[in-house]
């Protein structure tokens, strides 16, 4: 019971911890498209900081999921010490946090982007950096994974196959004897899963590729529901095998 609470606190505490790093650069970045030459730097804006929390949730809240697994590589737990605040949690997460967070998120990401420099000659002279541009690349997609939550029952269908893949990575845990490679693992397929899927649910971009509607409707589901069926095959086998690097031991 003890370690399943502070399994819990981990993930929360990450989703913390991680918004609110994200919300000071966030508002670092608005701060500096409204400052003009000659006037005084503000290094705090409540409103920016606010937004900058709005902006990042979702992607904490996902990303506490992952930091969840990799805490299990580093450390000892049982099969049910994990597993059953792993599952609940990640149940919280894609029908309960995500959507809220995400209606948040619509709020501000508008205005995010609207923001250009306000003065003219920093607009002139400074070119936003490689990293922003990727920054602003990846909240678009989560934009677009908002939108997709608001159409409906049947669309949300899709987000619920992305958690599902997310989720059942946990199966891969044992791949290594290295618990590096294990956690190297496990960061490049959450990470495949996410890039993947900000193509799979691309409707146009699927559409240009001459696919059947069908498929262009519904190709991320089959492909995530695959994904984790492969995975947590994986993760019985391997548990029936008995492998496990991680040593999943409790410490008595």
């Amino acid at each position: 019971m003890k370690k399943a609470l502070a399994l819990t606190a981990v993930f929360f505490s990450f989703i913390l911890c991680a918004s609110l790093v994200g919300s000071i650069t966030a508002m670092f970045v608005q701060e500096s498209f409204v400052h003009t030459s000659g006037a005084s730097i503000r290094f705090f804006s409540f409103e920016h900081f606010r937004d900058g929390i709005f902006l990042c949730l979702p992607a904490s809240s996902i990303y506490a999921l992952v930091y969840m697994i990799v805490h299990r590589i580093r450390h000892r737990y049982t099969l049910a010490q994990f597993l059953v605040p792993y599952l609940v949690l990640a149940v919280l997460e894609w029908f309960l946090i995500l959507p809220l967070t995400l209606i948040l998120f619509q709020r501000v990401l508008p205005d995010f982007y609207l923001v250009r420099f306000k003065d003219p000659v920093i607009g002139r002279y400074i070119v936003m950096p490689g990293f922003l541009s990727w920054f602003l690349m990846r909240m678009g997609w989560l934009h677009e994974l908002a939108v997709t939550c608001t159409f409906g029952f049947v669309p949300y269908i899709k987000v619920i196959s992305l958690g599902l893949a997310l989720t059942s990575i946990f199966g891969v845990i044992r791949l290594s004897t290295w618990r590096m490679i294990n956690i190297l693992n496990v960061l490049i397929l959450f990470f495949g899963i996410l890039i993947a899927n900000s193509f799979l649910m691309d409707q146009a971009f699927l559409a240009g590729t001459g696919m059947p509607d069908f498929l262009v409707n519904w190709l991320c589901v089959i492909v995530n529901c695959v994904i984790a069926v492969l995975f947590v095959t994986l993760g019985i086998v391997f548990y029936r095998k008995g492998f496990d690097p991680n040593r999943e031991e409790a410490e008595e």
